[in-house]
């Protein structure tokens, strides 16, 4: 039976290596950082917030897109909050596309 590599796991999601993992570990630290420093409550000021973590390519593992997901979604509830559903989905088909690739290597390496 072949020996399949040891997968890491954070917040929920599985990466291939170590070093992945520790990115998407220093990423679940920042989420941290900013739920505590950030009112959450203000909505111009979590759309703020957002378009500068998209600008600045904060985020490159699952983690940190599921965080930005959220935060659409809470944006795109929000009535105070108008003009940014378009440019949220064309961010969100690029960090699928990248995830679909991920999870496509995954499978390859037999998880």
């Amino acid at each position: 039976m072949p020996k399949k590599e040891q997968i890491y796991v954070v917040e929920g999601f599985a990466f291939a290596s170590e070093n992945e993992a520790e990115v998407a570990k220093k990423e679940r630290e920042g989420i941290r950082y900013i739920k505590e420093k950030t009112n959450m409550s203000n909505p111009d000021m979590v759309l703020q917030i957002y378009n500068k973590m998209v600008r600045e390519k904060m985020f490159v593992t699952s983690v940190g897109y599921a965080y930005l997901f959220d935060l659409q979604e809470y944006l795109r509830t929000n009535p105070t909050i108008l003009n940014y559903e378009e440019e949220l989905l064309n961010h969100y088909s690029a960090w699928e596309q990248e995830l679909t690739e991920r999870e496509a290597a995954l499978r390859e390496a037999g998880y």
